[in-house]
């Protein structure tokens, strides 16, 4: 038979160590009277991985850099205003694990053509490489120029159920030097000359149901909408638009979907980056050999192909290693001494297998004599 006031005691105490545990959280409110100071101190001295900064008023003027060192979530449940007025970064992550979420950032940081501020930064911190990086139902409103909602290293993560606002010239919303992770349920809007919604140097992940619009003018047509170099991935029920550019600038290995893409209108919708091989117009000759030289000058990584060189009636090979962006590689090619010297065109071509897709294989292929 059951022992109902056992029962009734279990239940209590699973409540007060319940609540015990609650209590000993070390959660931060910042209210109307908090200050810069209080907040960093508490960052210093009772921040614990695990705790939050809770932002409790509806709107809080920030009159400094917040520098993160804890593992912690920055959140607000009544969608908190944050304002900054400071031509520096708003808030500096020093840390591997941070999300931010129900906020709105009024940032009014001004950078200049040799540094950049942003939002939500990690440029200057210690450690670049970030176990978890979230941010979900926020607006970052970016409100000068040379400046950016989202600017960090590398990192793992997702940006969820957010809006990031470009007002600003030469502003990235999100501008990240590598990203395993998600753009799911976003919109970015830009209306300042010369930026772009989302670059990403080294890309892995999805874009999905956002929305990216590039309506700025600008000088180079390489500023758009999404561009990730090196990327993998896909793009799907989503739509990117760049009113003077391309809207989409990515690699073979992202595949677009079910999306609505639209460039300006004498480009393609899609630039794909590629490696792009060139044979060196400067050949140098040793008796009966010859030097060559190729480079990439591409954008991403070529793989290992083959050089062939014709004259007469015979014909020589050899392999041309992977290359870098802006790299090259030399070969050397030893042909007949009867075939040296002007009376015979010699033919090459690189990548004769078309092991690499390029943007231009014209330059692939040359003809000399000497």
């Amino acid at each position: 038979m059951i022992n109902r006031k056992k029962v009734i005691f279990l239940a209590l105490l699973s409540c007060f160590f319940m609540l015990i545990s609650s209590v000993s959280a070390a959660d931060y409110y910042v209210n109307n009277g908090t200050t810069h100071k209080n907040i960093a101190d508490w960052m210093k001295k009772d921040a614990k991985n695990g705790d939050s900064l809770i932002f409790n008023v509806s709107r809080y003027n920030l009159t400094d850099t917040l520098n993160i060192s804890k593992s912690i979530t920055i959140k607000s449940d009544i969608k908190t205003r944050i304002s900054f007025n400071k031509n520096k970064d708003m808030f500096d992550i020093k840390t591997n694990k941070i999300t931010f979420s129900g906020l709105v950032l009024d940032y009014n940081g001004q950078g200049s053509s040799n540094i950049m501020y942003g939002a939500i930064s990690t440029l200057n911190a210690s450690k670049s490489n970030y176990k978890q990086f979230i941010v979900n139902n926020t607006v970052i409103n970016v409100n000068k120029k040379f400046a950016s909602g989202i600017l960090l290293g590398t990192l793992q993560g997702n940006i969820i159920n957010s809006t990031i606002n470009l007002k600003g010239a030469n502003c990235f919303g999100i501008s990240l030097v590598k990203l395993t992770g998600d753009l799911r349920n976003t919109s970015i809007r830009s209306t300042g000359r010369d930026s772009i919604c989302v670059y990403i140097g080294t890309w892995s992940g999805r874009v999905n149901g956002s929305k990216l619009i590039n309506d700025g003018t600008r000088k180079s047509i390489y500023t758009g909408g999404f561009l990730a170099v090196n990327s993998k991935g896909s793009i799907i029920n989503s739509e990117i638009k760049s009113k003077n550019s391309y809207a989409v600038m990515v690699s073979d290995n992202v595949n677009v979907s079910k999306s609505k893409i639209t460039s300006k209108k004498d480009l393609s919708k899609i630039y794909r980056y590629r490696p792009d091989l060139v044979i060196f117009n400067q050949i140098a000759v040793s008796k009966n050999t010859y030097t060559i030289k190729i480079y990439n000058i591409g954008e991403i990584n070529s793989k290992k192909c083959t050089f062939q060189l014709s004259v007469g009636s015979i014909t020589r090979k050899a392999t041309v290693k992977a290359l870098k962006p802006e790299k090259h590689t030399s070969i050397k090619i030893t042909i007949p001494s009867k075939y040296v010297g002007s009376r015979f065109t010699k033919t090459m071509k690189v990548d004769v297998n078309n092991v690499n897709k390029e943007n231009n294989k014209k330059n692939n292929a040359g003809k000399f004599k000497f």
